[in-house]
């Protein structure tokens, strides 16, 4: 058995990987989806990827996508880590351990303090006793089935507010950020570089992307997500941002995303999103329910003194956008 980097041409048993352990159809992930996520254009560079293979054969893969975040009134590098996956005949040996060990070797050399990551229960397990992770905070999702009888917020907003279609995010979200970067002690940098790449650059998936403009100045933008599981049309609210202190801007964003679920006759939506009671508290007041926590954890790569604040979910906005692993 070789632990290894990933060398250009091992998508092709990546991808075989990911569809023997995640088969549903609707989350089937192609070489176009892995090209955007590993190769492409996010501001934070190419993700770094170690495998272990077995007479030529990949049998256990691991990465993480890098992310700027801002931490404490700072620009830091951080990663995501994604695709813990074993090849089943391998699992129960601890073979995890050996190539994350690897990854997390190289990617203290390229200065990422940290690396989070969002389990589903099995995955959750092995970071936890193998990789060093530690609880975080448990995310909970807020889903409601769509109304029929009108919109549920953005009520006496100002008549200054226009809902409009973005099709590139440009300067005015960069003025947008730096206005309200601070406003939450730890979150992903959410400036046009990337939020193109994360979102308008994604080729297997389209995302609905809106801005709130008052007097024609961004004051917000929200992610919307369409997709059919079964017979069911789902909708997700995948993203959201507005300066912390307006929750007329935050009313209207969710009011109008409602407003759009509806049109496109969604059955159910969902989202979630931790940090920001801005928010929550408005899907809350309008029928959203809590339903199947899952757990965010994080990793200190190095500096945990330094980094210790990162453990504590009170300090974190965070939501769906932030992975890049599902949604």
């Amino acid at each position: 058995m070789k632990i290894r980097s990933y060398q250009p041409g091992d998508e092709n048993q990546i991808l075989e990987l990911d569809w023997i352990l995640f088969p549903d159809p609707w989350n089937k992930r192609d070489l176009d989806n892995w090209y955007w996520k590993h190769t492409g254009n996010n501001p934070a560079g190419n993700a770094t990827i170690y495998l272990m293979e077995h007479e030529g054969k990949i049998i256990v893969h691991f990465a993480a996508i890098p992310y700027r975040l801002r931490v404490l009134g700072k620009d830091v590098l951080g990663s995501h880590s994604i695709g813990s996956m074993v090849l089943p005949e391998y699992q129960g040996k601890g073979l995890i351990k050996f190539v994350a060990d690897k990854l997390f070797e190289d990617i203290v050399t390229k200065d990422m303090a940290f690396s989070y990551g969002f389990p589903n229960d099995l995955a959750y397990d092995l970071h936890k006793k193998l990789m060093g992770y530690s609880d975080v905070i448990m995310v909970d999702t807020l889903e409601k089935e769509t109304r029929v009888d009108g919109p549920s917020g953005g009520k006496n907003v100002s008549a200054d507010f226009e809902f409009l279609p973005i099709t590139q995010f440009d300067h005015s979200v960069d003025a947008l950020w730096d206005q309200g970067k601070d406003d939450y002690k730890i979150s992903v940098i959410r400036d046009a570089a990337f939020l193109n790449w994360r979102y308008l650059e994604r080729p297997d998936q389209k995302y609905h992307a809106f801005g709130v403009y008052e007097n024609n100045i961004l004051v917000g933008y929200v992610i919307l997500k369409l997709y059919q599981d079964g017979e069911i049309l789902r909708g997700h609210i995948v993203d959201i941002y507005s300066l912390s202190g307006r929750g007329d801007v935050a009313a209207y964003l969710l009011g109008q995303s409602d407003i759009f679920f509806v049109d496109n006759n969604t059955n159910v939506v969902s989202t979630w999103m931790i940090g920001a009671a801005i928010y929550r508290d408005i899907l809350l007041e309008n029928g959203f329910k809590s339903v199947r926590p899952r757990p965010l954890i994080c990793r200190l790569n190095c500096d945990q003194e330094k980094y210790r604040p990162m453990l504590d979910g009170a300090n974190w906005y965070f939501t769906m956008g932030d992975t890049t692993e599902i949604f």
